[in-house]
């Protein structure tokens, strides 16, 4: 369980990494702004949700420690972890979609 709260937590470390990179192209001024919000909020906010599974999880195998119970709370833990990579993989490959030439839908109709 040691090991497994170790890999957890670097996981963790990286997810913030991008959540914090995604959240300040959110509120960074700029002629694609709008454009990048909408592009990414919804892969944002599964982010937070899964990283927030994680989390969970990571204090719940506290509870483990040791036990027998470890093993089969140990094999719950590769779906999340796909599913985290998943939702990281889509956000990051949706921002670096945006191209900063983009207009947003104001611009449009000027």
């Amino acid at each position: 369980m040691p090991v497994i709260r170790n890999h957890a937590s670097g996981v963790l470390d990286t997810i913030d990494i991008i959540l914090g990179t995604v959240e300040g192209g959110m509120e960074t001024p700029s002629s694609f702004q709008t454009s990048f919000t909408n592009k990414t909020l919804s892969g944002f906010e599964a982010l937070i949700k899964s990283k927030e599974q994680l989390e969970r999880a990571a204090q719940d195998s506290l509870h483990h420690d040791g036990k027998p119970s470890a093993q089969e709370f140990a094999q719950k833990l590769p779906p999340l972890a796909f599913q985290l990579a998943r939702e990281a993989r889509e956000l990051t490959s949706r921002a670096e979609g945006v191209s900063v030439g983009e207009q947003t839908d104001a611009e449009d109709f000027s």
